[in-house]
């Protein structure tokens, strides 16, 4: 058996493990998290954010799933399925980018400069992301199995998957930028908490630690996917960034539900209560129906005052 051949055979398993290993952290991060889910997304009057949050949650299995059985079909079938979940992933990625780009916005306090500044900011990123798949997805080619091994099933992708690189680059930058919003405003709100100038906030808190602990994650995938592509490598790790994509942007959710509502919402308030509250609702982006009189606003660290 030639060098290539026992190349491709040891590029497949470490694929298959690419593949198989972000399957299970979601699967786990499910289980973990289903209680809270429950608790937090499922009982509680739906949203925009409610809308996002299963948008950015639920795809995710089928196209973890997915990502498993391609490798594994005749190459016709291959080729378009492997197309086809490139723009699911697209999608999906886009739509938990979303979830916490607007956490940035509500961090900045909702200001008119930043709402115009981060549309933009995502507007050409997804036009850049989506016009580059498009290229990388027509240069892509593959083969059969059988050429590689005659007893093996499947389809393996040739040629370099080098123009992906670039799709991963303007991810990395765009969480880069995402991430310098959140770290500047962590440290304003540092310097302002610590010359006692503002009370403390659960809430902020919250936002700053799950932004930068989260940003800088996906901020080190998406360059472990650049090294790998431009190594002319077939392998990538586009299935862990997707699952991690949505595992991160539903804690962030779900975190945001639990510090409003457990830190705003004594239990003796009614439904009707929570309903007049959407200003909370879209400053917090937990996107719950606070039962909040006054309003929070992030721009100045304040908290609303519960109240009857």
């Amino acid at each position: 058996m030639e060098r290539p051949t026992l190349q491709g055979l040891f590029q497949l398993r470490q694929e298959e493990y690419l593949r198989v290993s972000p399957l299970a952290l979601f699967v786990y991060d499910y289980l973990v998290t289903f209680g809270d889910e429950v608790t937090f997304v499922w009982t509680k009057p739906k949203s925009l954010g409610t809308v996002l949050y299963f948008l950015a949650r639920y795809p995710a299995f089928v196209d973890l799933m997915l990502s498993l059985v391609t490798p594994r079909l005749p190459v016709d079938q291959c080729i378009a399925l492997d197309h086809a979940m490139g723009w699911m992933f697209l999608i999906g990625i886009a739509v938990a980018e979303i979830i916490m780009i607007m956490r940035v916005w509500s961090l900045w306090g909702g200001t008119r400069f930043m709402t115009i500044f981060l549309s933009m900011l995502t507007i050409a990123t997804l036009i850049a992301g989506v016009t580059v798949l498009g290229l990388s997805r027509m240069s892509l080619t593959f083969v059969s199995m059988r050429g590689i091994a005659p007893n093996m099933s499947g389809c393996y992708p040739l040629g370099s998957n080098g123009a992906m690189s670039v799709d991963y680059a303007i991810l990395m930058g765009f969480e880069a930028i995402t991430l310098t919003l959140t770290l500047v405003r962590c440290i304003r709100h540092s310097r302002l908490r610590s010359s006692h100038l503002i009370n403390p906030s659960s809430l902020i808190d919250l936002f700053i630690r799950d932004g930068v602990i989260y940003f800088v994650g996906l901020f080190a995938i998406s360059f472990i996917n650049v090294i790998m592509l431009m190594g002319n490598s077939q392998l990538d790790a586009i299935a862990i960034q997707r699952c991690l994509h949505s595992v991160l942007a539903s804690r962030i959710f779900i975190h945001l539900r639990r510090s409003t509502y457990t830190t705003f919402m004594p239990s003796s308030m009614t439904l009707s209560h929570e309903m007049h509250s959407d200003q909370v609702e879209l400053r917090t982006l937990s996107f719950a129906h606070t039962a909040c009189s006054g309003t929070v606003d992030t721009s100045q660290y304040t908290r609303c005052e519960g109240g009857g």
